[in-house]
């Protein structure tokens, strides 16, 4: 069985240093990631790989439906997948004043950022069971 960790938000900050640190644990990494250069991620990539893991990286909106059922489909296709982590590390949102006579947090800006940070969350967690890829 092959442990695997399947990080969104994987090409910097918090994500990454958990590709890091699992990489190093022996555990496989499917990384996420939308707006670094390809030349950023095949660096990290070739970083993670010393560990002697599998790493693949895939460019993708993490809160997009399609994408997200594209790469469960792509994970379910791999021979003795066991995602022994799932990390959410999306940081999107909208970042304005509470209160502002001009441009305020609005409840559109509001229901996006909890869509993207909190609820994505719970899609992406609902389909890796329902594929069976969330595996004692």
């Amino acid at each position: 069985m092959n442990d695997w960790a399947i990080i969104l938000g994987a090409s910097s900050g918090i994500g990454a240093e958990c590709a890091l640190r699992l990489a190093k644990k022996g555990i496989n990494i499917y990384g996420v990631y939308l707006r670094k250069k390809s030349s950023y991620i095949d660096e990290l990539k070739k970083q993670l790989s010393k560990y002697d893991v599998q790493v693949i990286y895939k460019k993708a909106n993490a809160s997009n439906e399609d994408s997200r059922l594209e790469i469960i489909k792509e994970i379910s296709k791999m021979k003795d997948v066991r995602i022994k982590f799932f990390i959410h590390s999306i940081a999107f949102g909208t970042l304005k004043k509470f209160i502002d006579s001009k441009n305020a947090l609005n409840k559109k800006n509001i229901e996006m950022t909890l869509d993207v940070m909190c609820n994505n969350f719970i899609y992406w967690s609902q389909d890796l069971f329902k594929h069976n890829l969330l595996k004692n």
